[in-house]
């Protein structure tokens, strides 16, 4: 029974990713909203109401309320997907890869997050140490949102446009002409001082 009860926050999360890129999808498409306000609504909508079920768990002593708040915040989390895994296309599509695996580097907090757990419960394992740890979870998850919601974009980034200008210098723009035997080749030809 306790394997079930388990997977159930994540079966609500799959169910409401889904249901959120459907959603989220539509509303940029119909043009309700740009890309980067579509970006924030899921994003905020999905971490905000999970933050918020995390530091209420903090203030429950029932464990079904426990467990249906802990399910509520963890399918929210699935309309957050919608908003941060999508992100790095919209910034810069040719470089999602190598962005995505820099944006995951915030994953390190999920290892701090154990050691702080520990230190905050120490021995005891007592209410109100796990009381700590809920409320400690839910403020940094609601300061993420905050700041995602000042500062995310979902526009095409500047350094990632697909037209660049190639600079070269002197020397290998004369030894690029003499070999296709044509001073005129599409590479810019800008020489650099020196």
């Amino acid at each position: 029974m306790n394997g079930l009860l388990s997977g159930v926050p994540q079966i609500f999360m799959v169910v409401f990713m889904l249901a959120g890129a459907c959603v989220f999808d539509m509303l940029v498409k119909r043009g309700v909203l740009s890309v980067t306000n579509t970006r924030k609504l899921a994003q905020c909508s999905g971490f905000g109401i999970q933050g918020l079920c995390t530091l209420s768990i903090g203030f429950v002593d029932d464990h079904i309320q426990a467990f249906v708040l802990f399910s509520v915040g963890a399918a929210f989390s699935g309309f957050a997907i919608s908003g941060y895994q999508t992100n790095p296309l919209d910034l810069a599509p040719q470089f999602a890869g190598p962005l995505t695996g820099i944006s995951r580097t915030g994953m390190l907090g999920s290892v701090i997050s154990t050691t702080l757990a520990s230190a905050l419960t120490g021995h005891s394992h007592s209410l109100k140490d796990w009381q700590y740890v809920f409320i400690t979870a839910g403020c940094v998850h609601l300061a993420g949102v905050v700041f995602y919601g000042i500062f995310a974009s979902g526009n095409l980034q500047p350094w990632a446009s697909e037209s660049q200008e190639i600079i070269i210098n002197s020397t290998d723009y004369h030894a690029t002409s003499d070999k296709d035997g044509d001073s005129n080749s599409s590479v810019s030809k800008k020489t650099e001082a020196g």
